[in-house]
């Protein structure tokens, strides 16, 4: 249901859940996980957050973090996207595509340099990776790519976790070369 783009329904679920275990680090996430691609931002946030209160130490806290970023990149707050994925570059530094998007983020932010030095230290993909294309075709795709990004609403969650992460270096109008 929740990859299946049927986000009401599973919004719905995982509120059940949350009030059936409101002290669960692993519900509270999952309904900020739902709230998050379901397009409720704040909410998404306050719930991520929540969770990571309740489990500081949980080794799925770079997945909320993850979340965490990817709902502020949509929302357009590029500040506090790049903020969150430097954190989670910290947390998870093998993690190669968030690299892609903290590239974006900076990129967004007329900071074009350091994108490509982001993209420059990009740990390579590992062999059958799926979610996302490398960063060279990303860039290479920038022109057509920049005005598909100004036509998706801020905010737009409902893509699903792995359409966006190919996309976002080059509409962001990086350029057409990687190191």
């Amino acid at each position: 249901m929740m990859w299946g783009g049927e986000w009401e329904e599973a919004i719905a679920q995982a509120r059940t859940a949350f009030a059936l275990n409101p002290n669960s680090a692993f519900v509270i996430s999952m309904l900020g996980c739902v709230l998050c691609f379901g397009g409720h931002r704040e909410e998404a946030l306050e719930r991520l957050r929540q969770a990571m209160h309740a489990s500081p130490h949980d080794p799925l806290i770079w997945l909320w973090t993850l979340w965490s970023g990817s709902v502020q990149f949509y929302a357009r707050d590029f500040a506090a996207a790049l903020e969150t994925l430097r954190e989670l570059i910290r947390l998870r530094p093998s993690v190669w595509w968030m690299y892609e998007l903290a590239a974006g983020a900076l990129a967004f932010r007329g900071r074009r340099d350091e994108a490509r030095d982001m993209l420059r230290r990009m740990p390579a993909q590992p062999p059958g990776a799926t979610c996302a294309i490398s960063a060279k075709a990303a860039l290479d795709a920038a022109q057509g790519l920049r005005t598909t990004l100004r036509g998706v609403p801020a905010g737009n969650g409902r893509r699903g976790p792995g359409r966006h992460l190919s996309w976002t270096a080059a509409a962001s109008g990086v350029g057409n070369t990687v190191g």
